[in-house]
């Protein structure tokens, strides 16, 4: 049986330094709580329409959970494909997960950016032996059993160590807004395990993955069996990295960074705008730690940024001011191109690059955990012609 970490006393205060909090998740998870709490209201659930939330951050720390600070958050409940006319300016997946990793991309953009103007690309080290990350969810992600609509399947066997969930390649986005194919959150997590936080287009500036050690789920929803679901997620983050090793050189190569995470049930952490109920807020905030480590935010509504619609076309002065939001695809790219030829990379040429997006393909054709994962949608054409595969 897993074992989970729980504790019995939950902390409100802020953490700067927890010893502790490798075995104290609730500590974790009121202190990404604590950060939600500074970016005021806008985008927030209303509690006099019943709404909620899910919140998901990032949290780094060093050596044995030191100096801890959340670097990036996010909140959202729903996906937009049928709203979305151009996939790289507007966001369809705006599950907390997904935007997570678009505003920790925007962290690490802007450390990069800050380095000096003399500073060569093999001086820029975001990784270190003692620095390292975990995520925090308010809830257990989609695309786990809780979400399944399809028969039972779970095969049971008597020694522990052997009970595998059967894989069931990739599930669409639940529906808490509208069909959409996009891989569920569980899926993403279970990639960012193997191939970091960072994303392909950021690997040639840092050279290295930027893996998290830790994943930390909070108590906001009702599950008939938390055994089950956490059972499912320790088996498609953590046991599966020993198969993955054994396919080729080159993945035992590329995914050599790849560990057993830690999994972790924050009992007590169970707050009322995070509980599902049958309100969805419809907004959604990214924030993530700018230069002067203060949070800048951004709030989503419909993949863009809130009000965008609604402003004249003689307003609008730049491609800001028309709503996308800079953690957009198109936003980031811009950025990462920018850092591209400040560093004198060609991304087409790049050896990483080359071996991540190999390595990419051949772990989806080998694992069934992976096997249906989306195509990149570039606009809403080709929207109707992936989603039968997702219904």
């Amino acid at each position: 049986m897993l074992k989970v970490d729980t504790i019995q006393e939950s902390n409100e205060t802020a953490i700067k330094s927890v010893s502790k909090a490798q075995s104290d998740p609730d500590l974790i998870a009121s202190l990404c709580f604590d950060a939600y709490k500074t970016l005021g209201k806008s985008g927030k659930p209303d509690p006099n329409k019943n709404e909620f939330t899910v919140l998901a951050a990032i949290v780094e720390y060093f050596g044995v959970f030191e100096n801890v600070r959340v670097v990036c958050l996010a909140t959202g409940t729903k996906c937009f494909p049928k709203n979305v006319k151009d996939y790289r300016n507007e966001i369809v997946d705006c599950h907390a997960e997904s935007l997570l990793k678009r505003a920790f991309k925007r962290y690490l953009i802007k450390i990069i950016e800050n380095k000096p103007e003399d500073a060569q690309l093999n001086q820029i080290k975001l990784n270190s032996n003692d620095k390292k990350y975990c995520i925090f969810v308010s809830q257990i992600p989609c695309g786990t059993i809780s979400r399944w609509k399809g028969n039972h399947i779970v095969n049971h066997h008597h020694d522990k160590d052997l009970e595998i969930y059967k894989d069931i390649g990739v599930n669409r986005k639940p529906g808490r807004g509208e069909l959409c194919p996009k891989a569920g959150c569980i899926h993403k997590i279970a990639k960012w395990n193997l191939f970091g936080l960072q994303g392909c287009r950021l690997l040639p500036l840092i050279k290295e993955p930027i893996l998290f050690d830790h994943l930390i789920i909070g108590n906001c929803e009702s599950i008939d069996n938390i055994e089950s679901e956490l059972q499912i997620i320790h088996n498609r983050l953590i046991w599966k990295t020993e198969k993955y090793i054994q396919i080729d050189s080159i993945i035992e190569k590329s995914i050599q960074h790849a560990r057993k995470i830690g999994l972790h049930f924050a009992t007590n952490f169970k707050k009322k705008e995070f509980i599902r109920n049958k309100i969805p807020c419809g907004s959604s905030i990214v924030a993530w730690l700018d230069g002067d480590n203060q949070f800048k935010t951004e709030i989503l509504a419909s993949g863009r940024k809130l009000g965008s619609r609604k402003r004249k076309l003689s307003e609008i002065h730049s491609k800001s001011d028309f709503g996308l939001s800079l953690v957009c695809d198109s936003n980031l790219n811009q950025d990462i191109d920018r850092l591209y030829h400040r560093f004198s990379l060609n991304p087409t040429t790049d050896k990483i690059a080359k071996e991540y997006k190999q390595t990419w393909q051949m772990v989806r054709d080998n694992f069934e955990i992976f096997k249906g994962w989306p195509e990149q949608l570039e606009s809403n054409n080709n929207f109707n012609e992936l989603h039968h595969k997702f219904v």
